[in-house]
């Protein structure tokens, strides 16, 4: 057996005290470290993760923030990631030459608690016009309104008005056309039960390619501005008339003829026009008179040009202001005697000829349509410079004019024109070719 050495006594010793001194721990002190660890209060070290962040107590209705998830499938597309619009945020949805065809939202109280005896009811109804008919309201938990391959016209959006969130928010919302300007602010008050108030254009030619939503207080409502919420048939109205040598012949509606598109009608002398529509803006015009050139502009029922007989009209130009030029392109053609219908025009360009004497207008047409929408016809000579498509049958007058008081001794009268390296053939007899 090996000798007991006074230090390993020591050690000996010094383990039984720790071990005492374990066994002699108070039960009522090991109870109330287990109720700290459960509780969470005591000092035991953690994994260094943040503490979730606690809810807010909403005790009383007015109080509670609610937030709106909206998300959008555009033309060729899927849908876009959604965006949440907190209360009094303004959010956008938009995509590059993009065209809306579907949404889908809901409504929630992120990050909120009730408190007992508290009730908050929340709701959002939504729904889209394709094809000239407007779909079904859909409810939200982001069910889906609008027709998959088909363009948005018109969007409503509105606050479920049975709820108490409808009772304390507005939700106003706007629309971009597509190559437009943005249209005005509207909402859906819960003051009503039949809440139809929409934006966009039922128009063809529009489409949806911005939209703007916004959640505020009752009675914080943005000001819908200068512009209207939608775009209506209203928006495409005009009258517009002709002053010939004797007489004034007005257009009734937009598309119809003022003047008379025949080769014995009176010249034309002077023009006006006017727009009738909910836009705002003015249309307005100038004419090219023979002998005369450029008339001074003028606009909104004003003529313009001389009102001489002799300084015929031979072309005219257009123009739009205001609003009218931020959502229509206003189209226009003339008839010019000896031609007749010359091409569509549009938005200042020259309708006519300033080049070739001896084809009076006699008549002409004006057609307002959505900005960037198809031209109501052919647009192809509209108008004609020297070498354009009047050259030939002015060539045609001009010999015809030379031959009027020529004599043949047959029916027949062969002519050559020099200038234009041209020969005609004309039947008839002296004074009376054809």
């Amino acid at each position: 057996m090996k000798r007991v050495t006074s230090s390993m006594r020591r050690i000996v010793c010094a383990a039984a005290s720790a071990a005492l001194a374990l066994s002699l721990v108070p039960a009522a002190a090991v109870s109330a470290l287990a109720e700290e660890a459960a509780a969470g209060t005591g000092s035991t070290e953690t994994s260094g993760q943040p503490a979730p962040e606690q809810p807010t107590l909403v005790t009383d209705p007015s109080q509670a923030q609610p937030a709106v998830s909206l998300s959008c499938s555009w033309e060729k597309g899927s849908w876009a990631k959604a965006k949440t619009v907190s209360a009094g945020v303004t959010k956008s949805f938009a995509k590059s030459n993009g065209k809306l065809q579907r949404i889908r939202a809901s409504i929630s109280l992120p990050k909120q608690e009730l408190a007992d005896g508290v009730t908050y009811t929340t709701g959002i109804e939504y729904r889209v016009m394709t094809g000239g008919s407007w779909g079904d309201w859909v409810k939200g938990e982001k069910a889906a309104a609008g027709v998959s391959g088909k363009a948005a016209q018109k969007i409503a959006i509105r606050l479920d008005p049975t709820t108490t969130v409808a009772e304390h928010y507005t939700l106003a919302y706007r629309v971009t056309l597509k190559g437009c300007s943005q249209l005005a602010w509207t909402n859906n008050s819960a003051d009503a039960e039949e809440l139809f108030a929409s934006t966009g254009a039922q128009a063809d030619g529009y489409a949806i390619s911005g939209l703007e939503l916004t959640l505020v207080p009752k009675g914080s409502e943005p000001a819908a501005g200068n512009v209207p919420a939608a775009i209506s048939d209203n928006s495409f109205s005009a009258s517009y008339k002709l002053k010939t040598t004797s007489s004034i012949d007005t257009a009734s509606k937009l598309g119809s003829t003022a003047g008379s598109a025949s080769k014995s009608a009176k010249n034309g002398v002077r023009i006006a026009a006017s727009s009738d529509s909910e836009l705002a803006g003015s249309i307005s015009y100038k004419v090219y008179q023979k002998g005369k050139g450029w008339s001074a502009s003028a606009k909104q029922g004003a003529y313009a040009g001389s009102s001489s007989s002799k300084a015929y009209l031979m072309g005219i130009k257009m123009y739009r202001s205001g609003q009218l030029k931020n959502f229509t392109d206003l189209y226009y053609r003339v008839y010019l005697k000896g031609y007749g219908w010359m091409g569509w025009a549009k938005n200042g360009e020259l309708a006519g000829t300033t080049s070739y004497e001896g084809f009076p207008v006699s008549a002409y047409q004006v057609k307002l349509v959505s900005k960037g929408a198809a031209a109501p016809g052919k647009t192809a000579n509209a108008s004609s410079g020297k070498e354009g498509v009047l050259k030939e049958p002015a060539i045609a007058k001009r010999m015809q004019a030379k031959a009027k008081n020529m004599s043949s001794k047959t029916n027949y009268l062969l002519m050559t024109d020099t200038t234009y390296c041209r020969t005609a053939v004309f039947t008839g007899s002296k004074g009376n070719w054809t």
